[in-house]
């Protein structure tokens, strides 16, 4: 359903990052164990004891009732309760990735910071102002992007951590809480009951089976308690399935494959809402183009607006032939921060399963020096993380390599890669 939702288009908000689309669609696919099942199973067992209880006339059956409508009312006031911590929660939780990636992204000016400070506060003196002036110029101008995607309203130390976890331990303690109540309900109606407050006391006299009901309510906390924890896996999973109904994302056009005899021409050409240098230049069929650059200049905006996957102004023309917006079904953009799937090799590099051979596969492996991390059964890891950053990239490589395209746009081919691998690659 995710997948499905996502296809052929872009998610806008940063905050929903991998992780958090991780976490959402987690929750979804574990309701059943989660949740679903725990509360069924304590549901109908309570059922079925309170209809026997009646049934066969059990001395003290309403006690039995009495407990199942106190557990009914506990879980409908600690589900109320549980939905509102995890909205909260998910909000924290939204509200620190976007700071963290902000803050992140913004990496490139950090050193502006102090200067910044000291200018407003008139501690520049005369000689330095002109310098200090041009310096920030400069560097703002360099780091566009990232100065863009920052957001100075947002500061990193007021949006931490401990918003995430206090939240979440707030959940756990309410369904402690609520778990201790009912205990504590259960334990004095036995303590009542053995204690002669009821009639169910003679009966224990002379019907040995009116037993059951005070070990049915002595035993009730142990098999109906974690029906507590499973309404904050509910809740949790109700403001997943809101998070994913509510993701933006912008459509991307996918257009059909087009071959290119002679020449890309670039005309006026820049992504959209971006302030970057128009291009103006001919791309040849065949070779290797390289676009170089000062950080921030609108390198990978470029690729990205070349491939489609930005919107972009001015022309893009194939042979002559003004393309419309829109994704090139046989063209490849391999990100700078590659995706890598927590699974195995295999996985990796061929995700659609396109029933490559084994021989192309171990091929392509050797040729770009990652012969070390076969066998194709290989576990990569979560997201790849064992993997060093030359590894990730180059398996991003090979399975954009591997899809055949006609046109490869690579965002930073040789990052975290030694001269002898830069050759080979």
């Amino acid at each position: 359903s995710v997948f499905s939702q996502l296809e052929n288009t872009q998610i806008n908000e940063k905050a929903l990052t991998t992780e958090a689309l991780a976490q959402h669609t987690e929750e979804l696919a574990s309701r059943w164990i989660a949740w679903i099942a725990p509360l069924s199973s304590a549901t109908f067992i309570f059922t079925c004891l309170c209809v026997v209880a009646v049934g066969f006339g059990f001395p003290g059956a309403g006690l039995l009732i009495a407990l199942f409508v106190v557990w009914s009312i506990a879980l409908v006031l600690q589900g109320v309760g549980a939905l509102r911590i995890a909205k909260r929660a998910t909000h924290a939780n939204a509200r620190f990735r976007q700071a963290s990636t902000n803050f992140l992204n913004s990496s490139a000016i950090w050193h502006l910071s102090t200067a910044f400070t000291n200018t407003r506060e008139g501690k520049t003196t005369c000689a330095d102002e002109s310098h200090t002036l041009q310096g920030l110029e400069h560097d703002v101008a360099t780091n566009r992007e990232a100065a863009e995607v920052s957001a100075p309203d947002i500061n990193i130390k007021d949006v931490s951590a401990k918003v995430v976890w206090h939240e979440k331990i707030a959940q756990k303690n309410t369904a402690d809480r609520t778990a201790w109540w009912f205990q504590g309900v259960a334990f004095l109606l036995v303590v009542l009951t053995m204690s002669g407050a009821f009639s169910i006391t003679s009966a224990l006299l002379f019907a040995p089976i009116a037993i059951v009901v005070p070990m049915v309510l002595l035993a009730a906390p142990d098999w109906a308690g974690n029906a507590f924890s499973s309404i904050s896996k509910f809740a949790q999973y109700k403001q997943s399935v809101k998070a994913l109904q509510q993701m933006k994302a912008t459509p991307i056009k996918m257009l059909c494959e087009r071959e290119i005899n002679t020449a890309v021409t670039l005309t006026e050409f820049s992504v959209t809402g971006r302030r970057t240098s128009k291009v103006n230049t001919n791309l040849p069929a065949r070779g290797v183009v390289c676009v170089s650059g000062a950080s921030g200049c609108g390198k990978s905006s470029l690729l990205q607006g070349l491939a489609g996957l930005l919107p972009a102004d001015g022309k893009r023309e194939i042979d002559g032939v003004n393309m419309p917006p829109g994704l090139v079904t046989n063209w490849r953009y391999v990100e700078q921060e590659p995706v890598i799937l927590s699974g195995s090799l295999a996985l990796n590099l061929d995700p659609a399963g396109r029933c490559i051979s084994h021989s192309e596969f171990i091929t392509l492996m050797q040729e770009l020096g990652l012969e070390k991390l076969l066998p194709l059964t290989t576990w990569v890891g979560k997201a790849g993380r064992p993997l060093s950053g030359g590894e990730r990239k180059r398996v991003a490589l090979a399975r954009a390599i591997l899809a055949k395209p006609r046109v490869l746009l690579v965002d930073e081919p040789f990052e975290g890669l030694d001269i002898h691998t830069q050759q080979r690659v």
